[in-house]
């Protein structure tokens, strides 16, 4: 069993709880999944009840896995046996638990304003009325996505009392990354920068971290730079880099930002040219 216990988060950090991601094996589900990875989402810790839970995940490459006997909530058990791809449908909640209840899109996380639950996306808000206070890890939902997947997904969970718990992810390929580690070395610098700004006003395909559109969105602008700065200097430096501590300090950071803002007019693909440009 893989079990990725992940601390990133943008509220504070995490100290009564933290949200799992555990990989499922989906290989009973038959030929439907074939092509699919499935992953359980756990909010962990005890004492208390969970009191809400929302998901933003939005695929720019790729798709979710829905099931055509499925729906947004857990299904019944008793299905398995005759639709067993039904077991690794996309949905939010407890398996067996009907007290599940969706609410709207997830507001927390800058959803909205409609409510979205499809291959492409899941923008949605839910919570569960159970009694879970003796369980030290509460499923919270479960999503099976292609394995050419491609996007951002941000998890945010609340235990009661506690502050919510979130996590704020990059999808690659199937995979989970850092948000603005574009090579996917485990670290935001300066190699993902020069991703960036190397495509800088390009057209390139949509989703290619390597050419600099974290954004999904097939052109290299001020969102994917945001991506990187965003996020800069988070992870574990690779060896080369650790080895020199070039891990660049705030000021270093300021400078890499007035540069950028001097050189962007200079850019070739730009439609307009000041004339101190020597390009």
């Amino acid at each position: 069993m893989l079990i990725l216990t992940l601390a990133w988060t943008n509220v504070k950090p995490l100290e009564a709880g933290a949200l799992e991601l555990v990989f499922v094996d989906n290989s009973s589900g038959g030929s439907a999944l074939a092509d699919f990875v499935s992953w359980d989402i756990y909010l962990t810790g005890s004492g208390t009840d969970w009191t809400s839970a929302e998901t933003r995940l939005k695929l720019s490459r790729g798709s979710l896995y829905q099931d055509p006997v499925g729906g947004m909530i857990a299904p019944d058990p008793a299905d398995f046996e005759a639709h067993p791809s039904v077991e690794f449908d996309t949905y939010v909640g407890i398996v067996g638990d009907t007290t599940t209840t969706i609410s709207g899109p997830a507001t927390m996380l800058g959803g909205g304003p409609q409510m979205r639950f499809d291959t492409t996306m899941l923008d949605v808000r839910w919570s569960n009325t159970a009694d879970e206070s003796g369980l030290s890890q509460i499923p919270i939902l479960r999503v099976s996505f292609s394995n050419d997947a491609t996007g951002t997904w941000d998890i945010l969970a609340t235990r009661e009392g506690q502050a919510p718990q979130i996590l704020d992810l990059a999808m690659f390929n199937g995979m989970f990354y850092l948000k603005g580690d574009l090579n996917q070395d485990g670290f935001v610098g300066q190699d993902d920068l020069g991703s960036v700004l190397a495509n800088w006003g390009n057209n390139v395909p949509p989703g290619h971290w390597n050419d600099g559109d974290p954004s999904g969105d097939g052109f290299v602008s001020q969102d994917d730079l945001n991506h990187v700065l965003g996020h800069w200097g988070e992870g574990i430096p690779p060896p080369a880099i650790a080895a020199f501590n070039s891990v660049p300090e705030p000021r270093s950071l300021l400078l890499t930002i007035a540069a950028i803002v001097l050189l962007l007019p200079c850019w070739r693909n730009l439609r307009w040219k000041p004339t101190w440009c020597s390009i």
